[in-house]
């Protein structure tokens, strides 16, 4: 009897201490799944957003007003002002992938999302046959989700324009997303369906809200500090260039 109720102790020992493993792996090979292409997403996200206005901080430059209609992406002049502030775009987004904001971000939005055995079936279902298409789905709907929530004046749902603002924003993350995100799947089209209709889609849904939102907040501070600690040599650098049109 004695040695019956050991085993059984030393049992629930075991399973305890297996439970208490298995949560903090399955986080750990959340963060290694879902890492990369939530990095993907933010700074898309922020390269969709900051490119058009680094792009108009080049073309409304006062040294370059004297050019008119002459000044123009099309001349080497204008690329060579615009490398300037890309590479300084760059180092601000390369600083971010050398940090681990997003990884702590993501492993403690785990643990409110998608805390222990949630956190086991989301990895069973992610190395799935399906995984790829709803990581490739979540990433792009929080594309165009956010995309389209940046213009409160946009088209709302039901608006033909709503629909063709979508289709468009899809096309662009298709096109410039890159490999972080797995490729489009269209035979696994059905496992997203699926997916979807579950209340872990829901849960999801907000973790990536919450990872891509704060990962866009840190880059969108950095863009702005960038601009505003480098105008001074920015606006000198478009001069230099501006200089050389003949």
């Amino acid at each position: 009897m004695r040695r019956t109720v050991c085993l059984s102790v030393a049992l629930l020992v075991s399973i305890a201490v297996t439970s208490r493993a298995s949560a903090p792996q399955a986080s750990d090979d959340l963060v290694k799944k879902l890492s990369a292409p939530m990095h993907a997403v933010a700074v898309l996200l922020v390269r969709e957003q900051w490119d058009p206005r680094l792009d108009d901080l080049v073309q409304r430059a006062p040294s370059a007003a004297p050019l008119g209609p002459r000044w123009t992406p099309a001349l080497p002049a204008w690329q060579r002002a615009r490398s300037g502030i890309t590479s300084r775009e760059e180092a601000v987004l390369a600083a971010y992938a050398k940090s681990s904001e997003l990884s702590e971000t993501l492993r403690s939005s785990l643990d409110k999302y998608f805390p222990a055995a949630d956190a086991t079936a989301l990895v069973a279902l992610l190395n799935g046959p399906g995984g790829p298409a709803i990581i490739r789905y979540q990433a792009s709907s929080e594309f165009a989700v956010t995309s389209m929530g940046a213009d409160p004046m946009g088209p709302k749902p039901g608006d033909p324009k709503w629909l063709e603002l979508l289709k468009s924003l899809r096309q662009r993350f298709n096109e410039r997303v890159g490999p972080a995100v797995p490729a489009d799947d269209p035979a696994h089209q059905n496992d997203v369906i699926t997916f979807i209709s579950t209340p872990a889609a829901s849960k999801f849904q907000q973790l990536w809200m919450s990872v891509v939102g704060k990962a866009k907040v840190t880059l969108d501070t950095g863009m702005n500090l960038m601009i505003f600690d480098n105008r001074e040599a920015i606006v000198k650098e478009i001069a230099v260039a501006v200089a050389t049109v003949k």
